[in-house]
């Protein structure tokens, strides 16, 4: 594990959270993804523009109790990632490794 106290997000390769105290990895389901997307926009970002971007296809209402409930399958993860929210936005803490799958 790396010596760093900012989490990092690995995606080439597996995807990988790589935090101070352990490792998760991200298989292809949708609380992973949208923590994957929350690291890659690297802003804080309102919880419908989130919305929109995982469900295009569904109406405003239905995207946002979607996001509801997809935020807090994510926050039960790991107690280390960290979702930051203010008001109606949210930002991640981790932020996408720019070095190799092997590190």
């Amino acid at each position: 594990m790396p010596d760093t106290e900012t989490p990092l997000l690995r995606l080439l390769g597996v995807p990988t959270w790589v935090g101070p105290h352990s490792g998760i990895v991200f298989p292809a389901e949708r609380p992973y993804q949208f923590l994957a997307l929350l690291a890659c926009r690297g802003v804080w970002t309102t919880r419908d523009e989130l919305a929109e971007l995982m469900w295009p296809d569904r109406s405003q209402a239905s995207a946002r109790g979607n996001m509801r409930t997809l935020l807090l399958r994510a926050l039960n993860i790991s107690p280390e990632i960290v979702i930051e929210q203010q008001s109606d936005r949210l930002a991640s803490r981790s932020r996408p490794s720019r070095r190799g799958a092997d590190g």
